[in-house]
């Protein structure tokens, strides 16, 4: 049975995916907010004009810089405030999703890393790391309520 939750859920798989391809900055340090523009046009009823607000979007994002050097659990602090490490920083915490898949994972290194930095920062990356988790929690309610 297809619940509107199902398909919401579907939507923002495929808008994940697509924008998963994409930086988290583009054209100067601007931030890709296209992941909670996307949820927050489907929890506001427009899944459907989500696809067309991406192909819009996604032309002006560049592409996720690549490493440079590795970050590791145990010097990920030497590679704080380094703006020119963003490339490392993405493949530490994919490294750190791959091992242990859960929403909250990442959040031990995420939020400490941000302090020093701007009090935005902080802010979006506790609005991150809640969305994510508020979305695995949603995702496996629904699932229980499709096997009741």
């Amino acid at each position: 049975m297809t619940t509107m939750a199902t398909v919401h859920a579907e939507v923002l798989d495929e808008a994940y995916e697509r924008l998963h391809r994409t930086g988290p900055e583009f054209a100067g340090w601007l931030s890709n907010h296209g992941p909670m523009a996307v949820d927050a046009m489907i929890r506001l009823g427009h899944p459907d004009g989500v696809p067309a607000w991406i192909d819009r979007y996604e032309r002006r994002l560049e592409e996720p810089p690549g490493p440079r050097w590795s970050i590791s659990e145990a010097d990920w602090r030497e590679a704080l405030g380094d703006a020119s490490r963003l490339g490392d920083w993405l493949a530490f915490f994919g490294r750190l999703v791959a091992a242990e898949p859960c929403a909250g994972c990442g959040m031990r290194y995420r939020l400490p890393a941000s302090m020093p930095c701007r009090p935005p920062l902080v802010c979006q990356c506790i609005c991150r790391c809640g969305r994510l988790t508020r979305d695995d929690r949603g995702r496996a309610l629904e699932l229980e309520r499709q096997e009741d």
